[in-house]
């Protein structure tokens, strides 16, 4: 008597597997799972979604440099880090980042992303730049409504749209600029950067020397050992301008140096 059931088996299942193989190759090249439409969803600092008519984020550039690569291709076996760095690539001014994208059966892609918002501009011996508050570069601009950054070491540094600063040594400007980003998210008021622009004029850095924070009403703050408890005197320094602790064209004022009992900085005329 012979058994060969095992055989026949074993036959059965090469069988079923190149049926899978087939028609798994089937689905993944069929123009039915092919990208066919691509849907974006932007959000501002916010995190409110931005109306496809907002000139700044450009859908439209978006769309075409994200369809040239993609559309047609399989929705099922999208190369997803590809697609993150052509959309991120597509237009360095925005400096726009991934947060999710979604296939939508059977044909549509969609990608939600966050504008980089410009903070701050510096000028560098190959020009201007602009960034966001944690120093990835905009772009190879001056950007308005953004504070301007004085500092030699940013000024001799080599930098490149589409990349993050090293800050190494001027650590200090990062503190700063985080602080700025504590103020902006402050319940008090819808502190946009361009408002903040509005007042602060330019922050500059001499090495160890106190920063000099230049107000846009001709005032100025010399901030003593910045690179301590920086969004706390920043914080105070923005709050006396605001109400008006610190008067139009008023020369110079100290904070750093002495604390109310709640730990809250004193300003000071020098």
């Amino acid at each position: 008597m012979v058994y060969n059931a095992p055989v026949k088996n074993k036959r059965l299942l090469i069988i079923f597997g190149i049926f899978v193989v087939i028609v798994l190759a089937a689905v993944i090249g069929s123009a039915v799972f092919s990208v066919q439409n691509i849907e974006f969803v932007f959000k501002n600092e916010f995190n409110e979604i931005v109306p496809e008519d907002n000139d700044l984020w450009e859908f439209g550039h978006y769309r075409d440099a994200v369809a040239k690569e993609f559309k047609g291709k399989s929705i099922l076996v999208l190369n997803r880090k590809k697609l993150v760095e052509v959309f991120e690539n597509s237009n360095p001014w925005v400096g726009t980042e991934v947060s999710l994208i979604e296939t939508v059966f059977p044909n549509t892609l969609r990608i939600t992303a966050y504008a980089r918002v410009p903070v701050f501009h510096f000028q560098n011996k190959d020009g201007f730049f602009s960034c966001d508050h944690e120093g990835f570069v905009i772009a190879n601009d001056k950007l308005t409504k953004t504070v301007e950054v004085i500092s030699a070491a940013l000024f001799s540094a080599d930098i490149k749209v589409g990349t993050y600063l090293s800050f190494g040594h001027i650590e200090i400007v990062k503190d700063v600029i985080d602080a700025l980003w504590i103020i902006k998210d402050e319940p008090t008021e819808r502190r946009t950067y361009s408002k903040i622009a509005d007042r602060i004029q330019s922050l500059v850095f001499s090495g160890d020397e106190p920063l000099l924070i230049k107000m846009a009403h001709g005032a100025q703050v010399l901030m003593v050992d910045p690179s301590v408890q920086t969004a706390g005197k920043f914080t105070a320094v923005y709050g006396a301008f605001l109400s008006d602790a610190i008067p139009v064209n008023s020369g110079t004022y100290k904070v750093g140096q002495y604390q109310y009992p709640d730990g809250t900085w004193q300003i000071l005329p020098q």
